[in-house]
């Protein structure tokens, strides 16, 4: 997944009844991501810097992560949450071979099921519980060409 040179990924997250939010990224290696939410949140970041506005309103520039530069390399960190990791299944789909994962850690405590197309050794989905988080994501359009480009802040 760390050397991907795009992706897309849907985020869908919850905390219980009555409560939903999706929010689509596009991440472009080495330094892009675009973001968008349900709730008409638009988010650009480029190594470090970050433009942001809500709707069609004017973009704010802004630093990414305190100064940090964004990279794609890091976006997909599950080893932070792999104290105990098992092996639920193979099965095919489609004539895909797809293994899920649990991984989990105590300490957290988060629980994640990943599934993981075996023939790519990419992620195709994410299952993740924590306390009053519930948060599933997809990953889709491996590699693609994708562009993203830097809005005049201001405008």
């Amino acid at each position: 997944m760390r050397g991907l040179r795009s992706v897309r990924e849907v985020e869908e997250v919850t905390s219980g009844a009555g409560s939903f939010a999706r929010t689509t990224y596009r991440l472009r290696a080495p330094d892009r991501m675009a973001l968008r939410t349900d709730r008409g949140v638009q988010v650009i970041t480029a190594g470090t810097r970050q433009f942001t506005r809500l709707g069609r309103g004017r973009w704010s520039v802004g630093s990414y992560g305190s100064g940090l530069r964004f990279r794609t390399r890091t976006w997909f960190r599950w080893t932070t949450y792999a104290r105990s990791v098992r092996l639920l299944g193979v099965r095919r789909v489609g004539g895909r071979r797809l293994a899920e994962l649990a991984l989990m850690d105590e300490g957290t405590p988060v629980w994640l099921r990943l599934t993981v197309d075996l023939a790519t050794a990419r992620v195709l989905a994410v299952q993740m519980t924590a306390k009053a988080h519930f948060m599933r994501l997809r990953f889709a359009r491996f590699n693609r060409p994708m562009t993203i480009r830097l809005p005049d802040a201001g405008r």
